[in-house]
């Protein structure tokens, strides 16, 4: 009987260090599952993060390319505006902002006052020329030098 004791003692001692590895092993599974787990969600967030600050980073530098366009263009509008003949540009009743400056009629807001390079009548009114230039030549072929 003290054998069988012994034997039992012995096998229980046996099976409990067996639970205990087993117990040891399914613990340290679930361990390296957590850990796993975590990597994955701070991957995750890292990535999002990633994405997000390369959206904002290329919204950024679209909006920066876009607004020095807008104030290329408003420079160049500017310039336009200061060139010769600038003094003679229609203005806006409402706020004396030059109008959208034509070359043809049918062009800008005020089409009727519209620079038209082909019409040679109102380009000789425009500059003063055509009764002053016939005097001028007429006074010459009458001189005869």
């Amino acid at each position: 009987m003290q054998k069988q004791t012994k034997l039992l003692n012995v096998s229980l001692t046996a099976q409990a260090g067996a639970e205990a590895s087993s117990r040891k092993v399914v613990n340290e599974g679930t361990a390296a599952k957590g850990v796993a787990l975590q990597k994955g969600k701070a991957y995750q967030i890292q990535r999002d993060s990633e994405k997000s600050l390369y959206e904002r980073t290329r919204k950024a530098e679209g909006d920066k390319i876009r607004k020095m366009a807008e104030a290329s263009k408003a420079e160049m509008l500017n310039e336009a505006y200061r060139g010769a003949g600038s003094e003679m540009m229609i203005r806006d009743e409402n706020g004396g902002q030059p109008d959208e400056p034509g070359l043809y009629p049918g062009a800008g807001r005020r089409a009727q006052n519209a620079f038209n390079p082909l019409d040679v009548q109102s380009l000789m009114k425009l500059f003063s020329i055509g009764s002053t230039n016939q005097n001028v030549a007429s006074n010459m072929n009458a001189k005869s030098y």
